[in-house]
């Protein structure tokens, strides 16, 4: 119910008057419990009298608690133009007024609603005192406490400096704290404090909104929901959900989400999702500090129909601290379910239960100065997808792997693949693992632990140059070429006290090229190869190998070299009529001499014809 009441001539209301930043009259300064508070001022005017002896007063309405009794004063006359035990009806009443316009400040005190708060208007704000104005609700509440846009256009709506404590509400899909509709575009939510709703605690579904300095906490579901475009989300304090993420982006676009703290969410700290909508697309999500999420610090959804959940996304500069505390082998500090044109970089992520960084589905990905530590499995995950193509992973630090590689490429189907510039370091298997890649470049990585580089599973058509190795004297392998991997370059790098420095390994693996490296300081095998086309030449520690002599063998003897670097036949004596060359054993071309030295790449011939078996020696280069 609501009444007109006319303030006594001559009363000065100071208890309810509103001045400066922050500042009460006859009262303290409103507590904020962000860095950044709200102020409380609203024009910066000075109170004056007017001629009834009435003020003018920095607000359109002044909403405050007499006993049981709600009242609202109007900013211009100083009358209370509305009253009554119910506080919705007063509040609404109030802001139904504003027409034009206007401010509603809500003193301190408990207003517990039995209906929604509902601004239906352009250019309103409603702002309180901080956490001593408390909206609640009546037990078993099945609705949201405070709606801006019901259906009607409420532009520019502003929510500030409010407690709003829905513990009453039901805990049910589809209820919420604050509900900023779609026609509600321009609007903020500033300096508020939202706790135990129903569902989620912000839900944005209008363009152009902000969300600021908030703590928002133990909901039930969502901490804060995005659903349109052009969002910033900063400053805010999101702690514990009963269910769901912190923060849930559904299809959105151009939008900042930043300078947030995020904890103990049941799912995911950060979440981007597409749900039938289109991806999320032109989102930043930098300096966050986020920990102790159930699952997966952020998280970039999985398809829906075969549309990825991101685009053209940045996921920069976050702190993500013990992610993945339940467990699970598809969550990580950060991980890509399914996206395009992505950059993760920046980020720190300790202690994850499970991966560091993982990308289950991924196209042009950037993934590149980060720091993972002490992950339960692999530092970087790409998982095994035809359509994986296109990323890069450079210039990241990942240390200690307890279960698992460093860096690792799973499963196989992986085309364009760039590993570069990392530093790994006490991986628990290898530092780098690459299975199933096409077109694959391991440049100027430096690794050091147990095992080093493995390139397998039908990995081809790739380079492997100016890697530092260093092993831990204890065995294993240095690079390794594993099961069918072919036209790998394997130069320049520098691989020190392993087992083996070098290893081609399974008959499969072949015409690779392993030239130029430092394998000096390795314990039982510098290089080991198993292809009859692998070329082994200029290698540091294991070229040139032995002079040795060469058994000749019946005229016309045909000396195939299948000694995997090049080297020297010395042909002399005997009594020879005929040597001649051949690339592949068939087609044969006369040298026109009968004796000399004779350069022979890896799989070349030369055939001696003789009636006087000559001396043959091999010189390997």
């Amino acid at each position: 119910m609501s009444a007109k009441e006319e303030q006594p001539r001559g009363t000065l209301r100071r208890d309810f008057l509103c001045l400066g930043a922050g500042l009460v009259v006859g009262g303290a300064a409103a507590y904020m419990f962000t860095p950044k508070p709200e102020p409380t001022t609203f024009s910066g005017r000075d109170l004056t009298l007017t001629t009834n002896g009435s003020f003018v007063k920095p607000a359109s309405y002044i909403i405050f608690k007499d006993g049981s009794t709600i009242k609202a004063v109007n900013g211009t006359t100083g009358a209370i133009d509305y009253s009554g035990t119910d506080a919705a009806t007063v509040i609404n009443n109030a802001i139904a007024a504003l027409t034009s316009g206007g401010v509603v400040f809500i003193k301190a005190g408990n207003y517990v609603l039995t209906t929604s708060i509902l601004i239906g208007l352009p250019n309103i704000t409603l702002a309180g005192e901080g956490v001593d104005t408390v909206i609640s609700c009546t037990a078993n509440s099945s609705f949201n406490l405070v709606v801006a846009g019901n259906g009607v256009p409420a532009i520019n709506t502003t929510i500030k400096n409010l407690k709003i404590d829905a513990t009453n509400q039901v805990k049910a899909d589809a209820l919420y704290g604050i509900v900023i509709n779609s026609t509600s575009n321009n609007s903020k939510v500033l300096g508020c404090e939202v706790m135990e709703t129903g569902h989620g605690a912000v839900y944005i579904l209008a363009p152009d909104c902000t969300v600021a300095d908030n703590y928002i906490h133990d909901t039930f579901g969502d901490n804060i929901i995005l659903q349109s475009t052009g969002q910033v989300v900063s400053r805010n304090i999101c702690d514990t959900t009963g269910l769901h993420n912190n923060i849930s982006l559904v299809s959105v676009t151009n939008s900042i989400i930043a300078n947030n703290i995020c904890r103990n969410s049941a799912n995911y700290g950060i979440a981007l999702e597409n749900l039938g909508t289109g991806p999320c697309t032109g989102i930043v999500v930098a300096d966050n500090m986020i920990y102790s999420c159930h699952m997966s610090g952020i998280r970039v959804y999985p398809q829906w129909a075969g549309v990825d959940s991101a685009d053209y996304c940045t996921l920069e500069g976050n702190v993500i601290a013990s992610p993945v505390t339940g467990g699970g082998t598809t969550y990580a500090g950060i991980d890509l379910h399914s996206g395009a044109h992505i950059q993760i970089v920046g980020n720190h992520i300790y202690n994850s239960g499970y991966y560091g960084i993982l990308v289950i589905l991924g196209n042009n990905v950037l993934i590149g100065s980060n720091r993972v530590v002490s992950s339960a499995n692999a530092g970087i995950t790409i998982a095994s997808a035809a359509a994986n193509s296109h990323i890069s992973v450079c210039s990241n630090s990942v240390n200690t792997s307890i279960a698992g590689s460093g860096i690792i490429f799973a499963g196989s189907g992986s085309t364009y693949i760039k590993v570069v510039q990392n530093e790994v370091t006490n991986p628990h298997a290898y530092g780098i693992d690459i299975q199933g890649v096409t077109y694959l470049t391991v440049n100027d990585n430096i690794v050091s632990g147990t095992a080093g580089i493995l390139i397998e599973s039908s990995s081809t058509k790739g380079v492997c140059n100016c890697n530092v190795i260093y092993g831990s004297g204890s065995g294993g392998t240095g690079i390794h070429l594993y099961n069918a991997v072919t036209y790998m370059e394997v130069g320049d790098n520098y691989v020190e006290n392993f087992g083996y420095g070098i290893r081609e390994e399974n008959n499969s693996s072949d015409y690779n090229m392993i030239y130029q490296n430092n394998v000096t300081n390795n314990n039982t095998y510098k290089i080991s190869v198993a292809g009859t086309h692998t070329v082994i030449k200029d290698n540091l520690g294991y070229n040139p190998q032995a002079i040795a002599s060469v058994s000749v063998g019946t005229s016309p003897y045909a000396y195939h070299n299948t000694d995997h670097y090049p080297e020297d036949v010395i042909v002399s004596g005997g009594t020879v009529s005929d040597i001649s060359w051949s690339r592949d054993g068939s087609a044969y071309y006369a040298t026109g001499v009968t004796a000399g030295k004779f350069r022979l790449e890896p799989s070349e011939y030369l055939k001696v014809t003789y009636s006087v078996a000559p001396t043959m020696t091999k010189c390997p280069l």
